[in-house]
């Protein structure tokens, strides 16, 4: 890939071709950095591989959530070679399991852009499971494809560094042979194992197994609601075009002068009025002073980092989406800047598309996206999203039944957990109520109650705090909400 960026670049400098050709030559330079860019990722994760050095966390997160952003990430590319990609469950899902979140979701992704390459027609299907009965818990998740197939005697060669079934197959479809020799080693520092059933010209099945750290009274969603929540992505009657965004308000928080002109020409092409600053603390000043509606915050800068900015906003009230920008690939990095605070995440060199479309969920990605009416602010300049009054109705498509039934049911426990936070306020458990709290800031934005989801953010994080007066009134203010959502009319 390297050749072919500097013999393309060299042709670009020189002036040659027409115009429509030296469009063809960008879109050789951009392909050819992005496959630069995985195989170094892949060489960088042998390299920790070889020297005994790759380390995984072990931390309770959500294997719905994962596997439905893998779903979400590589549906367009599964869609661009006209194939059909389905994601589903196929037992009760526990909200949370123990292990690597950074490390699960790239052995997913692996598989699943593997059989998504290797397929040119057909389907791919990925399939979850949890079996929390067996001796050990375990997650297993199957990735089925309808592509090229391998034989037999090449099943064992697949899961060996810079090795393919056939030569062929590198000049046919590319790639270095290192992301099933990473996936198996990511499996097994994850106590588990892949394993591969595989027919020529009918498809591939790889099925990994990990541990989930024990299960005991963790709660278990019904495998129904996750796959008609993820089913949600595809539901969209009045999506943008391609690369437009909604006419929204980005402060870029971002210290490299490149990067800020890029990124700034980028999201003012797709229709966003930038504003930018240079480092944490002149972010901050512009967002106590301005109204924005997403924040772009680079993590390592001078004077003020994106992590203390984005810990110091969040402090004052600041409720809008802030999606972090980092170089860094490291573990945990990701879960780091949620922490801080952040609502999303998007690593350097940022890819135009993704960060469009990360920039689209944030804000709600409806062309009829506007900024809430009137002045709706802290008493400290920071801006403060309120549903306006009247009934409360979710987003999603409720004319459907399978949604209606969903919104149905979260509605008719939400007023028992709100009386189970406030019992919880009351006796000073600060743990069930900061655990209650995090359900709900999770759960009302996926069943299309996003007005829900920053009270719900204050009270958690007032529960952490141990504070009982923020706590109170953002448990009022979510019982407020909650008595104005809407009756379903059936």
């Amino acid at each position: 890939p390297l050749g072919a960026i500097l013999g393309f670049a060299d042709i670009l400098r020189r002036g040659v071709g027409s115009e429509r050709a030296r469009a063809g030559y960008l879109d050789t330079i951009r392909t050819s950095g992005q496959h630069l860019l995985t195989l170094i990722n892949d060489i960088l994760d042998l390299s920790k591989i070889e020297a005994g050095r790759m380390e995984c966390e072990r931390t309770r997160c959500s294997p719905h959530e994962i596997l439905a952003e893998v779903a979400s990430l590589l549906r367009v590319r599964a869609h661009e070679k006209g194939l059909r990609l389905d994601c589903e469950w196929t037992t009760p899902v526990p909200e949370t399991i123990v292990t690597d979140p950074a490390r699960l979701r790239q052995l997913l992704m692996n598989l699943a852009t593997n059989a998504i390459k290797f397929t040119e027609d057909g389907h791919v299907t990925i399939r979850a499971a949890v079996y929390p009965d067996r001796p050990e818990p375990r997650f297993v998740c199957e990735i089925e494809d309808t592509g090229i197939g391998i034989q037999a005697e090449h099943l064992d060669r697949i899961f060996l560094p810079f090795d393919q079934a056939d030569n062929s197959i590198t000049r046919k479809f590319g790639g270095t042979g290192l992301g099933l020799a990473i996936s198996r080693r990511i499996a097994e520092e994850l106590g588990g194992t892949i394993t591969v059933e595989s027919e020529p010209g009918v498809g591939s099945t790889f099925r990994t197994t990990l541990a989930t750290g024990s299960l005991d009274s963790v709660p278990m969603l019904d495998r129904l609601f996750c796959d008609a929540l993820q089913s949600t992505s595809r539901v969209a009657p009045q999506e943008l075009p391609q690369n437009a965004l909604p006419p929204i308000r980005v402060l870029l928080v971002e210290d490299g002068q490149t990067n800020r002109e890029l990124i700034s020409l980028v999201l003012t092409e797709a229709g966003a009025d930038v504003d930018c600053a240079e480092n944490g603390k002149v972010g901050v000043e512009k967002a106590g002073r301005d109204a924005f509606d997403l924040i772009l915050m680079d993590m390592q800068m001078p004077v003020m980092d994106g992590y203390t900015a984005t810990r110091t906003l969040r402090s004052q009230g600041c409720t809008v989406p802030i999606v972090a920008l980092t170089a860094h690939a490291m573990r945990g990095d990701r879960e780091k800047c949620l922490a801080a605070g952040c609502s999303g995440y998007l690593s350097k060199p940022v890819q135009i598309d993704r960060m469009i479309d990360a920039i689209r969920e944030a804000v709600g990605g409806s062309p009829e996206f506007k900024r809430p009416a009137g002045d709706v602010s802290r008493p400290n300049g920071v801006p403060l999203a309120a549903p306006a009054a009247g009934p409360i109705v979710s987003t999603l498509p409720i004319q459907l039944p399978k949604f209606r039934r969903i919104v149905d049911e979260f509605a008719g426990k939400l007023d028992e957990r709100l009386c189970e936070m406030e019992a919880a306020r009351e006796a000073g458990n600060w743990d069930e109520l900061a655990r209650l709290a995090h359900w709900l800031k999770g759960a009302g934005g996926t069943v299309g109650f996003d007005c829900l989801t920053e009270p719900a953010q204050r009270l958690e994080l007032s529960a952490k705090q141990r504070s009982p007066e923020v706590a109170a009134r953002s448990l009022a203010e979510l019982r407020e909400l909650a008595d104005r959502i809407a009756p379903i009319a059936v």
